[in-house]
């Protein structure tokens, strides 16, 4: 776990006497960190997975002021193309030429979607934003105790291992015709997107099970202090049964056996929002997602 030190090690530094600090000033300089500080560090690793998901087997290029992030031939579908670790603009007027340069590219890579990610505070650039036309889809991060579980877990999550159980999973996602990232998409497209980040390694997946009969389908991904649950998908036929709670505590017991915590962003108003708080998990940072469909003759 990371410790924090405090001025006074500081001090015996610049002092010149760091070399043999007593007991006393050891127990000082070196502390545990608060559960405040913890979960800092917890939603900002919540903020990097997402952006490491999203980079997971895609091409990037470099838009000076953001990254841009796609997947070649598969850019029809929301999941296939997103602006990302967006800096702030000096100017609106700046604003105004960046969000024209980042249409463009979006344009150049055959998108019609637009979606930019603020982490932060964006002010500027997002006045931009709202006087262009775009739609602000709020996120907020949810971050789970370091405490155990509550018992009484309903459901069993088996790792997909191959790529027939990716197969299996595709006939999952069918089912539905909105992706677990709220957007509509085409699921065969959805499907292939996803095959290629679990191919790198880095992107866990799972079929959640309940008395033997596969209910959904949910990833996970790690990170130094937290699991990172993605995708949580619960078929029609096994929702409002409490399958979407289950496999968040099922995926929070990994994480704590892991000596981690269980992280995930829920959107306000949905119903893996509402999943996420009745399991536990407590809300802390949000982002947003804006969006804009452009228009192919004028990028705008």
């Amino acid at each position: 776990m990371t410790s924090y030190i405090s001025s006074s090690m500081k001090d015996f530094a610049a002092r010149g006497d760091a070399r043999n600090p007593t007991s006393r000033d050891v127990d000082a300089a070196v502390r545990s960190p608060s559960e405040k500080e913890i979960r800092e560090i917890c939603t900002a690793e919540v903020l990097e997975t997402d952006n490491r998901y999203f980079e997971l087997a895609t091409e990037r290029a470099d838009l000076n002021g953001a990254q841009l992030v796609w997947s070649p031939d598969r850019t029809s579908i929301p999941l296939g193309c997103v602006i990302l670790r967006v800096e702030e603009p000096e100017s609106p007027e700046q604003a105004l030429e960046w969000l024209t340069r980042f249409e463009d590219a979006i344009l150049d890579v055959d998108c019609r979607l637009a979606r930019i990610y603020l982490q932060k505070s964006n002010p500027v650039l997002e006045q931009a934003l709202t006087r262009t036309g775009y739609e602000r889809r709020p996120e907020v991060a949810f971050v789970g105790p370091a405490t155990a579980p509550p018992a009484g877990t309903t459901v069993s999550l088996h790792l997909m291992t191959d790529e027939a159980d990716l197969d299996k999973m595709a006939e999952i996602d069918a089912e539905d015709s909105y992706g677990p990232d709220g957007h509509t998409a085409d699921n065969a497209t959805w499907n292939e997107i996803i095959r290629q980040k679990w191919r790198t390694g880095e992107l866990s997946l799972y079929f959640i099970k309940y008395q033997e009969e596969i209910c959904g389908t949910v990833g996970a991904m790690h990170a130094a202090h937290i699991l990172r649950l993605k995708n949580l998908v619960v078929r029609p036929s096994y929702r409002k049964q409490g399958i979407g709670r289950a496999a968040t505590l099922a995926l929070w017991e990994m994480a704590f056996d892991s000596g981690k915590r269980l992280a995930v962003f829920g959107v306000p108003g949905g119903g893996g929002y509402a999943t996420y708080k009745s399991a536990g998990l407590h809300p802390t940072l949000p982002q947003d997602e804006w969006c804009k469909i452009l228009s192919v003759e004028t990028g705008t």
